[in-house]
């Protein structure tokens, strides 16, 4: 299995990602990395019922994603990478994931939004020091934004 899309969307699983992203690359299953809602089991199924039941949906932390990708490296399928914020991605290149781009979901990202948190821009950087695009994008025919890094006092 390899990883297609690298995505942060705080929304996670909702209808506008099934509709066009999981439709749009064929996605056979979604990995959430997100280390509070493994420990939250309610929610976790609740992420799961929204998926189409041909879909794998896994929510996993950090060490878990890593796992999965390797115990399920030679099989066949095209993951969806999903976190809420960019500090699991962040946490996931240091334990070696190098996906070639990040899609920013979040309307904050877009020009002339909300400003971006510190951590966020820190980790923008971090990812951009790696080689690691990152781009704001809604829907799969969007002309992606590149988000650049940031100028930090």
């Amino acid at each position: 299995m390899k990883i297609v899309i690298t995505k942060v969307d705080e929304r996670l699983i909702h209808g506008q990602l099934i509709k066009t992203w999981y439709t749009a690359n064929s996605i056979s299953h979604i990995l959430i990395v997100d280390s509070e809602l493994v420990e939250d089991v309610f929610m976790t199924n609740v992420y799961k019922a929204l998926a189409p039941l041909s879909l794998r949906v896994e929510v996993l932390t950090v060490d878990g994603i890593m796992r999965f990708l390797e115990e399920h490296a030679h099989e066949e399928g095209r993951i969806l990478l999903l976190a809420r914020t960019l500090t699991p991605i962040a946490q996931l290149t240091k334990a070696g994931f190098r996906p070639k781009q990040v899609i920013m979901a979040d309307r904050k990202y877009f020009p002339n939004k909300i400003p971006i948190s510190d951590e966020d821009k820190r980790n923008i950087n971090r990812l951009a020091d790696l080689g690691i695009s990152v781009v704001a994008q809604e829907f799969p025919d969007d002309e992606p934004i590149v988000i650049h890094p940031f100028k930090l006092n």
